[in-house]
């Protein structure tokens, strides 16, 4: 078989060529591995640009008694559906300014009864019937009424906006108490747990005093340290049963967490400081752009350019397109006598705004003014975000490194309270060391678990930054 090969070609025009099926091979070869070559680029950069759901989480991940809170909350909400209403009236909106291009009709009827007086007859009573119908349809008013029709889809899109924006701050809200309130319910139990320990070695001192064993500074000690930790109790079951109040008015569902009293802090995933470092990186890769409070002001800036379009023209002819019928009454002279008229016209009417005593020069410079706000409301934003993003990994970063150390020092302060346990049952330690040995263990394991709220609190805060929250992707 005898093909002509591009690159054989150039130096001899013609290759014997005695295995084609190969050649076929390599080059189906050749365009698989461009083809994997050009995706692998594409996926190697989306990586560096987005995170990655694995590294940011939202609470609900861990707590899927949280999703039932979240969907009342998104569902009842009064703050979320004001949101949703203020949606309806940009669209509204919007739909008033695209009325401005379509066809209009307009009509009216007068029906007057009048006394007349006259000099070429006498006066009378007499009645009026005047009426019209007119029809108009822009021609030409250069694209002020598209620009009018753009700013409405803008304003639209301010109402999505805005309804991302304060549905992400609400959200967050019920998050960071629905987390506050599980760690209410930890703390109650700890202190439940420490009173009834605390209560145990009370009865077993005073055991110890009645038989001339154990002294009375030591029973006094004790019953000080039970008081404490009944106040202690009551101050926690206050601040949930409040934590409980505030759930019901974030999400409009009274009782909305009452089935999940014994909702518990799991074991959670946490990134080390290599994790954390390619995160920074890749949402640093990310940018802004995608920020709500970026894209508003943009779309803001976006408003003014067209408004300063139609400001500019302001001064321009318009044409528009005028149709419609007119009936009025011809009086007769000297005579008690008139004629009903009737006109049909169509024709192009021509509006000129000559001179508007320098208005529309006001205007522009308004807008102008306006559009370099947005500009530079956007770069703050921006600068914001970044500033906040950096705050939260250095957060993100201390918190690991405060979970690991508490970690550690949990299971020490376990392994001691185990030993002196032991020690107590052999005479060699008395009540209150052991007493404060297990307070200590349930304190740091509480210290535990606020180091794990908070390293969820600020990765939620981290996600809402730079993802699109679950609970708001499909606006209502």
């Amino acid at each position: 078989m005898v093909c002509l090969c591009p690159g054989a070609g150039l130096r001899s025009g013609v290759r014997l060529e005695l295995f084609p099926e190969r050649t076929g091979f390599r080059m189906r070869l050749r365009r698989i591995l461009t083809a994997f070559l050009a995706a692998s680029a594409v996926l190697a950069g989306w990586a560096a640009a987005s995170p990655r759901e694995a590294d940011v989480r939202f609470p609900e991940a861990y707590f899927p008694e949280l999703e039932a809170v979240l969907r009342a909350t998104v569902a009842e909400a009064p703050r979320l559906e004001i949101l949703r209403e203020r949606m309806r009236e940009q669209e509204g909106e919007a739909r008033v300014l695209e009325s401005w291009r379509r066809l209009r009709v307009d009509s009216n009827l007068r029906l007057l009864g009048a006394y007349e007086m006259r000099t070429d007859i006498d006066d009378r009573f007499r009645g009026t019937v005047q009426g019209n119908v007119q029809a108009a349809k822009p021609l030409y008013h250069w694209n002020r009424l598209e620009n009018q029709s753009e700013i409405g889809r803008l304003r639209r899109e301010l109402g999505e906006i805005e309804y991302e924006r304060g549905g992400r701050h609400h959200l967050a809200e019920v998050r960071r108490a629905f987390l506050e309130w599980v760690l209410a319910g930890e703390r109650i139990a700890v202190l439940e747990r420490s009173t009834e320990v605390a209560d145990g070695l009370l009865e077993y001192e005073r055991g110890l005093l009645d038989i001339g064993r154990g002294t009375e500074a030591s029973v006094m000690e004790l019953e000080a340290r039970l008081l404490e930790g009944r106040e202690r109790l009551a101050h926690q079951e206050r601040e949930r049963a409040r934590l409980e109040r505030r759930l019901d008015e974030l999400t409009g569902v009274s009782g909305v967490v009452a089935a999940f009293r014994d909702t518990a802090f799991p074991e959670i995933e946490v990134l080390d400081l290599n994790g954390l470092e390619m995160l920074s990186r890749r949402l640093s890769g990310r940018g802004a752009e995608h920020s709500p409070g970026v894209r508003f002001e943009e779309k803001m800036r976006e408003i003014e350019d067209r408004r300063y379009a139609i400001v500019s023209r302001n001064r321009y002819p318009r044409l528009d397109f005028v149709t419609g019928i007119h009936t009025d009454q011809l009086e007769a002279f000297d005579r008690d006598d008139f004629a009903l008229r009737m006109q049909y016209f169509a024709g192009v009417q021509v509006s000129w705004n000559i001179f508007d005593g320098r208005r529309t020069e006001g205007e522009k410079m308004a807008a102008l003014a306006r559009r370099r706000v947005h500009e530079l409301q956007a770069e703050n934003e921006r600068e914001r975000m970044g500033a906040e993003t950096a705050g939260l990994l250095d957060e993100l970063e201390y918190v690991v490194k405060q979970l690991s150390a508490r970690n550690t020092r949990a299971d020490i302060l376990r392994r001691r309270a185990a030993h002196l346990d032991e020690q107590a049952e052999r005479g060699q330690a008395s009540g209150r060391e052991r007493l404060e040995a297990h307070m200590d263990y349930e304190d740091t394991r509480l210290r535990v678990l606020e180091s794990r709220a908070q390293y969820l609190v600020h990765l939620m805060h981290l996600a809402a930054l730079h993802m699109t929250d679950p609970w708001l992707q499909e606006t209502p």
